[in-house]
C-alpha cells in the first residue's frame, strides 16, 4: 500500500487549492467516469463544480456514509471508501478487539467495487476478511456479523435512496450500527489520516474468505422460530423493487408453504431502478407494478421490501376496493397487537419504537402488561436498548420498530430485518383470514381500544453544500424564535434533544434518558405531537404530525380519520408559514 500527503478536504480552500486537489484525486480515484469528468472540469477551471465536489467531506453520520457516486471528497467514490474502510482499521488497531470484518454490498453503482476496496483495505491492515460472493440483503449481512465473530460489519448500500446513491454502512460487534463513543472515535481516526491517499489498495494477492453456507441455513432456521403460530392460507404479491431481498424472500416463503408470486418488471436486481424514480416503497407509484399484478391474480395482500431487503411494505384493498398502503406506524401497531394476544408474554417482555414513530405503542406494552422503550431516531439506537434489555432481564427485544417502515422481530438481527418481518407478515394476513378478518379489521380494534391515531411526514430538500446550510438554518430559527403554539393549537411541552432539555409549564428540566441529538419535539393538547429533525441520511429536513382522537363506534372512524388528515395537514402548513 503506497501513503502519499494530499489535503482530501477543501474546506477554505481557493482556486489553486481546489485545481491542485482534483488532479491529485484523479490518482486516488481511478474511476474511469471520475477522471474524466475531473479532467473536463480541469481544463474548463469549473471552480463551482469542484468546490461542490471538494469544498467538503462526506460526513460520517448516523449510519456511516451516504451520498451520491461521483468525485471528490464530497461523494461516494474509490477514493472517499478507501479512506473510510483504512480510518476504521486504524481505530480497531487501537482496541484489543479481534481483527476480524465481514463485508457485503447491494446491487447499486460501484456496490461490488466498493465492497472490494474496502476488503483489500482490511486485508494489507492485517484484517481476517469475510466478503460475500453475492449481493445480499442487509438484515442477512448484519446477522453474519455476530456469527462470524466479526469486530466489524461493512455494508456497501445506500438503501432506499435514489439511483445516483450509494453508502457505506458500518457494525460494530454486537451486531448493531455504531453508536457514540465508537462512532465519534471512528469519524475522528477517518479525519486524522483524511490527509493519507490510498491509491493503491488492489492487491492481487489480498486474502478473503467466503461466508460460510452455515451461516445462511442458520439465518433462515431462526427466523422461522421466530413464528409464535405458524399459519399460511392467504395469497401474496411481492416486489423487491429491484433490489436484493428477492433470493432471501423466496426461501423464507417456499420454506414455510406460503403462496406467492412476484412482479417480474421488479424482481431482478437492477441499481438503476428503471421502473421507479424513487425506490422506496413509502414513495407515491413505487407500488404500482405490484397493484397491478394484485388485481390480476386476486391477491390478498401485497408485501415490499426496499432495495436492501431491510425495509418491509404491506398494502391491502381498502373497504372501497382500492389499494392502499398501510403506514409503518400501522404495520408496527398490527405487529405488536397480534404478538401481544396471540401468546401470553413474560412481563419482562420489552416493545420498542422511536421518537417519531407511533405514542400508541407504549399503550399496548402497559395493557399487556409488558416493558416500553423509546429512543431516539435510528435503529441503532433500538437495538441497543434491546441488548441493553437481554442482558439485565434474560429476554430479547419481541418488537423494535420506526415509522419508516423498519421492524425488527425477536431480537434476531440487531438492525430492522424486511426478510423476517415479510415472513411474520404473512402468517398474521393468514390467521386472520382464517378467522374472516382483514388488517383493516385489526386496526378497527386497535382503534376502539386505544384510539385513532395517525401520522403524516413531510420534508424539504437541500442538497449541496448550500443546502446543509439552508436545513442548519431552519433548526436554528425554530430554536431561536420558540414558537407557543402550532395550528392553533398551545404548546404544552417541549424537547430539545440537542440541548437536552425539557420545558414544560415554564419549568426547565435535563433531559438524562437520552444522548445528543438535533431533533425538536413539541407536545400539543388534544393529544398532538411535532417533531423537526435533520436527515442523517439524506439533504432532507424532516417534521413529523401525529394526532390521535377517542372514537366510540367503528363507524365514526372514517369520518374520525378525515378530521385527523385536515389537522395534520394543518399543522403541516403551520409549520411551512413559520420557516418562510
Amino acid at each position: 500500500m503506497e501513503l502519499k500527503s494530499v489535503k482530501a478536504t477543501g474546506n477554505s480552500m481557493n482556486q489553486k487549492d481546489l485545481l491542485r486537489l482534483a488532479m491529485h484525486w484523479q490518482k486516488i480515484d481511478k474511476t474511469p467516469e471520475h477522471q474524466r469528468t475531473l479532467e473536463e472540469w480541469i481544463v474548463s477551471e469549473n471552480i463551482g463544480a469542484l468546490n461542490e465536489c471538494f469544498g467538503a467531506r462526506l460526513d460520517f453520520g448516523t449510519a456511516g456514509l451516504r451520498g451520491a457516486v461521483g468525485p471528490g471528497t464530497n461523494n461516494m467514490n474509490r477514493g472517499v471508501v478507501q479512506q473510510t474502510a483504512y480510518g476504521i482499521c486504524q481505530y480497531v488497531h487501537t482496541t484489543t478487539l479481534p481483527k476480524r470484518v465481514v463485508i457485503g454490498y447491494d446491487a447499486r453503482r460501484d456496490s461490488r467495487q466498493f465492497a472490494q476496496d474496502t476488503a483489500d483495505v482490511f486485508a494489507s491492515a492485517g484484517f481476517e476478511v469475510y466478503l460475500f460472493d453475492i449481493a445480499a440483503p442487509t438484515p442477512i449481512i448484519a446477522y453474519s456479523v455476530t456469527w462470524l465473530k466479526c469486530t466489524v460489519g461493512i455494508i456497501i448500500t445506500a438503501s432506499h435512496n435514489p439511483a445516483p446513491d450509494n453508502g457505506f454502512k458500518v457494525y460494530w460487534a454486537n451486531g448493531a450500527q455504531i453508536v457514540p463513543p465508537t462512532d465519534k472515535g471512528i469519524a475522528d481516526s477517518i479525519e486524522s489520516i483524511a490527509d493519507v491517499s490510498l491509491w493503491d489498495t488492489h492487491l492481487s494477492n489480498a486474502k478473503h474468505k467466503p461466508v460460510p453456507p452455515q451461516m445462511l441455513e442458520d439465518y433462515f432456521a431462526a427466523i422461522h422460530a421466530l413464528r409464535p403460530k405458524p399459519t399460511t392460507g392467504a395469497s401474496f404479491v411481492y416486489t423487491p423493487m429491484h433490489g436484493v431481498g428477492g433470493w432471501a424472500v423466496a426461501k423464507a416463503l417456499k420454506d414455510t408453504g406460503h403462496q406467492w408470486c412476484v412482479v417480474p418488471e421488479q424482481a431482478e436486481p437492477d441499481g438503476e431502478f428503471p421502473t421507479t424514480q424513487f425506490p422506496n416503497p413509502e414513495e407515491p407509484g413505487a407500488l404500482d407494478y405490484a397493484i397491478k399484478m394484485a388485481e390480476s391474480v386476486d391477491a390478498d395482500a401485497i408485501v415490499a421490501n426496499d432495495p436492501d431487503a431491510d425495509r418491509l411494505a404491506v398494502a391491502l384493498q381498502n373497504r372501497q376496493g382500492l389499494w392502499t398502503r398501510l403506514t409503518g406506524d400501522q404495520v408496527g401497531l398490527v405487529f405488536a397487537y397480534y404478538l401481544g394476544t396471540i401468546q401470553s408474554l413474560p412481563t419482562d417482555t420489552l416493545l420498542a419504537n422511536t421518537i417519531v414513530s407511533s405514542s400508541q405503542l407504549k399503550q399496548l406494552a402497559e395493557d399487556f402488561g409488558v416493558d416500553y422503550a423509546c429512543t431516539l431516531t435510528g435503529f441503532k439506537w433500538l437495538a441497543n436498548v434491546g441488548l441493553t434489555h437481554l442482558d439485565r432481564t434474560g429476554q430479547p427485544l419481541l418488537l423494535g420498530y420506526e415509522e419508516a417502515l423498519g421492524y425488527s422481530i425477536g431480537g434476531l438481527v440487531q438492525d430492522k430485518d424486511g426478510v423476517s418481518a415479510l415472513l411474520l407478515m404473512a402468517d398474521i394476513i393468514s390467521h386472520y383470514k382464517e378467522k374472516g378478518f382483514t388488517l383493516w379489521d385489526v386496526l378497527d380494534e386497535i382503534a376502539l381500544k386505544y384510539g385513532l391515531g395517525f401520522s403524516t411526514q413531510h420534508s424539504i430538500k437541500r442538497p449541496g453544500i448550500s443546502g446543509q446550510h439552508e436545513i442548519a438554518d431552519m433548526m436554528n430559527t425554530l430554536r431561536g424564535n420558540p414558537p407557543t403554539t402550532i395550528g392553533g393549537s398551545t404548546i404544552i411541552k417541549m424537547e430539545d434533544y440537542l440541548q437536552l432539555e425539557r420545558s414544560e409549564n415554564g419549568v426547565t428540566v435535563p433531559i438524562t434518558d437520552m444522548p445528543k441529538s438535533n431533533v425538536l419535539v413539541y407536545w400539543l393538547e388534544n393529544q398532538e405531537r411535532v417533531i423537526a429533525r435533520p436527515s442523517g441520511t439524506e439533504p432532507k429536513i424532516k417534521f413529523y404530525f401525529e394526532a390521535i382522537q377517542q372514537v366510540d363506534t367503528i363507524e365514526n372512524i372514517p369520518s374520525t380519520k378525515n378530521t385527523i388528515q385536515h389537522r395534520l395537514n394543518e399543522l403541516w402548513q403551520s409549520i411551512e408559514s413559520m420557516l418562510s
